[in-house]
């Protein structure tokens, strides 16, 4: 059975890796794409959607991020609840990541977000008893 320091661990680690990746895709990512739309330009109905798409799925991800520190008290404390909502972000991200895959079939790389997903969700599974109080 994994110990609630281990669960502790695995969700401070998969939250700072997503809250620091996704600040760096919101800045630098963001300067690089639009340094490559400048020298390779696309029409704009497909530029301003990249832009805004570029924003929102790094925003969203940042804030999934910000959302595990903030349950990570409560799973300290062995909540039920906290623990269900980072089995679901756990399981999200598994998805998000299989899905996001398969849709672009040449960026292997984002299978990353299963790798953050299993890191998150095999310590919770592992340590569910201690969150059944």
């Amino acid at each position: 059975m994994t110990t609630p320091s281990a669960v502790r661990w695995s969700v401070g680690v998969v939250a700072s890796l997503l809250i620091i990746l996704n600040l760096l895709h919101l800045t630098l990512g963001f300067t690089r794409l639009q340094r490559a739309l400048a020298e390779q330009p696309i029409p704009a109905r497909f530029a301003d959607p990249l832009r805004t798409a570029w924003l929102y799925i790094g925003s969203v991800t940042l804030l999934l991020g910000i959302l595990l520190l903030w349950l990570l008290p409560d799973l300290s404390a062995g909540s039920a609840g906290a623990w269900k909502a980072a089995v679901g972000l756990g399981v999200t991200l598994i998805v998000v990541g299989i899905a996001s895959h398969f849709a672009t079939g040449r960026h292997p790389g984002l299978l990353f977000f299963c790798v953050l997903g299993l890191a998150l969700l095999v310590p919770l599974l592992l340590a569910r008893q201690f969150f059944q109080k």
